[in-house]
């Protein structure tokens, strides 16, 4: 058996989360080249709004209905009954294998019982304001499961529109909501690129760790956001985002999903249409043609260098895949005992999840915020409207020659050409010196 802790809990939040965007706010389409993740938010409020019951909405959503069959008005509950339970048969840490789960208590009665109770007593609230001000005597409607699942979607939609400028914690789009957004919220290309961002969380056991990632992985094949139609298997098959256990004896390339490992673009990094590397000569340039690069190729080539090295006497580290090789994979990275000082993450981590597990001094926390600094990779340009990466800089550079012989004589009308040449290559020099 596995006992049940705190993140757990966390988890099962994670799951009524998820069920939420699943349901409302992730494009149908969203696996296709070029193709949004998400929906606009008019477009999802149009859509609940349109709506004649919560039922209604699993049509045109990627939540595979044929597997939730219920009662009218009870769907929602089917699909978080049918995401608390599972039977996976996976290792799960410390010797044990997680067999089953079932987190029906956790899910439906601690909190999403809980939640319809908040949103029941709202709108109970609101109608008897309203009916006070219209008929003193009508007395006000009681409020069934529908109607307050349709409130609280509502109400998370109106929070998600101000939840970047803004922050309210007694607001119904909460902070899991914040972070499931960020997972989801991947901008795409026409060749099927995804830049994606990362949500660390740190919890206490390492079973508690596993099965997170066990249940957390099988959620996502059971709300459609595991892509498998095109006759790709469960492992291979195009994923929403990844969630990725981290303890003590993990090694990222064995334990990452291998859709990830080995389909992953990314060749698009940057956040840039166009790919900015280096030619025969060693001059900047743009490369509009570049392959996919995978986490795989990564791995294997930092594999081939620590063979080639050790068959030299050199003793180096075993090769590995870092969590700076992780730029730009949607991920939920779940560590426990890991990250510490000296550990550098990728600038695609957005969010450092500590509600579960922070330290107890100032001091330790500081340093647990100290995940979250890494060294700049962007620089504003002149005249550039949002900053660059370090290699977009060096591009821009590689290409400044012209420009700043075209400034010198700007800057300096009348001057000699000699005076010119040495402006020129003066700006040679800084670029140089950058590229160092």
């Amino acid at each position: 058996p596995i006992t049940v802790q705190d993140g757990h809990l966390f988890m099962c939040d994670y799951l009524l989360s998820l069920a939420y965007f699943a349901l409302v706010r992730v494009c149908v389409e969203w696996h296709q080249p070029g193709a949004a993740m998400l929906l606009d938010l008019d477009v999802s409020l149009s859509r609940l709004k349109d709506a004649k019951s919560i039922d209604e909405l699993f049509g045109d959503s990627v939540v595979p209905a044929e597997e939730l069959s219920a009662p009218a008005g009870t769907r929602f509950r089917t699909l978080l009954r049918h995401l608390a339970v599972g039977q996976p048969g996976l290792a799960c840490g410390n010797g044990k294998t997680l067999k089953s789960y079932n987190m029906s208590q956790l899910l439906i009665s601690h909190l999403y019982d809980k939640e319809l109770a908040r949103a029941t007593k709202e709108m109970e609230a609101l109608r008897e304001d309203g009916v006070e001000e219209d008929d003193g005597e009508a007395p006000a409607q009681q409020v069934n499961e529908d109607e307050a699942l349709r409130y609280i979607f509502k109400q998370k939609l109106e929070g998600e529109r101000t939840a970047k400028t803004s922050t309210d914690e007694e607001g119904w789009f909460t902070e899991t909501d914040r972070n499931v957004l960020a997972l989801l919220d991947q901008r795409r290309d026409g060749g099927g690129r995804i830049w994606g961002q990362m949500i660390l969380m740190r919890v206490y056991e390492n079973q508690e760790n596993m099965t997170m990632q066990t249940v957390l992985r099988d959620a996502l094949g059971k709300l459609g956001l595991v892509q498998t139609d095109g006759g790709s298997d469960g492992d291979s098959a195009p994923r929403a985002f990844s969630v990725l256990s981290d303890i003590t004896d993990t090694k990222i390339a064995e334990a990452i999903e291998p859709y990830f490992l080995e389909q992953f673009d990314l060749n698009r990094a940057l956040g840039s249409d166009e790919i900015w590397g280096f030619d025969r000569n060693g001059e900047v340039c743009c490369k509009t043609d570049s392959p996919s690069r995978t986490l795989q190729q990564i791995f294997g080539r930092k594999l081939a260098s620590y063979q080639r090295e050790s068959a030299q006497g050199v003793r180096v580290p075993r090769a590995e895949l870092s969590y700076e090789d992780l730029h730009n994979v949607p991920m939920l990275l779940i560590v426990t005992e890991k990250a510490r000082m000296g550990d550098t993450f990728p600038h695609s981590l957005v969010s450092l999840d500590l509600r579960l597990r922070t330290a107890g001094t100032l001091t330790a926390f500081m340093q647990e915020l100290g995940r979250m600094c890494r060294y700049p990779a962007t620089r504003l340009l002149h005249d550039a409207t949002k900053p660059l990466s370090v290699s977009g800089v060096l591009a821009a550079l590689g290409a400044a020659d012209a420009a700043a012989r075209s400034a010198a004589e700007t800057e300096m009308p009348g001057a000699a050409e000699e005076d010119i040449d040495a402006a020129v290559r003066a700006a040679a020099d800084a670029r140089r010196l950058l590229e160092l």
